[in-house]
């Protein structure tokens, strides 16, 4: 299934870098600092996958590829693949495992393919050396590769926006460099799935367990939309009172923003009176996660 898509839909998409994680120990290595099961992965399959703090937030979150036997491939966006091998490198101690990033590689994709109501499945082809091709497990019908290509051509603003407003819709979060000050199940990472509850110790483990077991999860992902501007860092208010800040925002169309923000989950027995208003005092609405598969 994946062989159709013809190379010349793919771009480039320039905010991505891939780290190879090498060596006898770098699935146990893997295993024990990501949030999610690595050793479930088998070769040419991927999964997402975050790195917390102690303290359960987001550092970075990747797709993590299993290369090899002994070999991972992240597909980092936000954090550099060299700043996220830098700050793992200081983890490794007595392991045998190489960090390094894969020159000129980086994530292209396309929407080759129709959406569909079955979710693809997370398996990959290799197509030579450094390269694979797949599907993103959403329903935007997209396409990835990883691939190099020196010197990369440039990709379309209007593509580039299309592939992360596609990624917004699924609720999948960008996280920028220096991370997040929100915990894994505030980011939304439970959804994807990016975390493992029964894989064992790894950092912030604790706190994604008490989250989910004892259900103290009261803020949630959300997608929001207004038509006027919503700007990162920004302040959502409810009846006056501060509720949440934008992150992610996109100018999507004529008077049209999307973006992200934790919110109190909107349910019965926690419901967030009247509406959601910008700092400038413009109505903000709630919406659905429509590339997620629930």
């Amino acid at each position: 299934m994946h062989e159709t898509a013809s190379e010349s839909l793919f771009e480039p998409l320039h905010d991505t870098s891939i780290l190879a994680l090498e060596g006898v120990d770098a699935i146990d290595f893997a295993q024990s600092q990501f949030a999610n099961d690595v050793r479930a992965l088998a070769v040419n399959t991927w999964q997402w996958n975050a790195w917390l703090t102690a303290k359960g937030r987001g550092v970075a979150l990747f797709m993590l590829l299993r290369s090899s036997e002994q070999g991972l491939r992240a597909v980092c966006t936000g954090m550099p693949a060299a700043t996220l091998a830098s700050a793992l490198s200081r983890t490794i101690f007595r392991r045998k495992v190489t960090l390094k990033v894969v020159e000129g590689a980086r994530l292209w994709g396309c929407f080759d393919t129709q959406a569909g109501e079955t979710r693809p499945d997370r398996t990959c082809q290799s197509t030579g050396e450094e390269q694979w091709l797949g599907e993103m497990d959403d329903r935007s019908g997209r396409r990835w590769r990883i691939s190099t290509h020196t010197p990369c051509p440039e990709a379309s603003q209007a593509f580039e926006t299309a592939w992360q407003l596609a990624n917004l819709r699924r609720g999948l979060p960008y996280l920028q460099e220096q991370g997040s000050e929100l915990t894994a199940h505030q980011l939304g990472l439970h959804r994807l799935p990016a975390l493992s509850l029964s894989k064992g110790c790894y950092p912030g483990q604790e706190i994604v367990a008490r989250t989910h077991y004892l259900g103290k999860g009261h803020r949630q992902l959300t997608r929001i939309a207004a038509d006027s501007l919503l700007r990162d860092g920004s302040k959502l208010l409810c009846e006056g009172r501060e509720v949440a800040t934008v992150m992610n925002s996109l100018h999507v169309g004529p008077n049209a923003w999307e973006a992200l923000a934790c919110l109190s989950a909107q349910d019965e027995d926690n419901p967030i009176p009247g509406e959601l208003q910008t700092e400038e005092g413009h109505r903000v609405s709630r919406l659905p996660f429509s590339n997620a598969f629930d």
